[in-house]
């Protein structure tokens, strides 16, 4: 099964027209004026996320620290 891979793959890249279309869609404009901004808005959103969670666990590790220093 690897090898009818490897083959397969061997022949796409070898392919004139497969190699400028990769070439294309990794340099091409679209890429830098739709694409960038979308995964740089993505990231910040997720990034944003977990700050969040880590702040509420904190938070809460926190609550739990007290009040089992109030019950002693």
């Amino acid at each position: 099964m690897k090898e009818e891979i490897k083959q397969t793959v061997e022949a796409v890249a070898s392919h004139p027209k497969a190699t400028i279309a990769i070439t294309a869609a990794f340099t091409s404009n679209v890429w830098l004026d739709y694409g960038e901004p979308i995964i740089k808005g993505l990231t910040s959103i997720v990034g944003l996320v977990v700050v969040t969670l880590l702040a509420i666990k904190h938070f809460i590790d926190l609550k739990k620290e007290l009040t089992k220093k109030d019950d002693d």
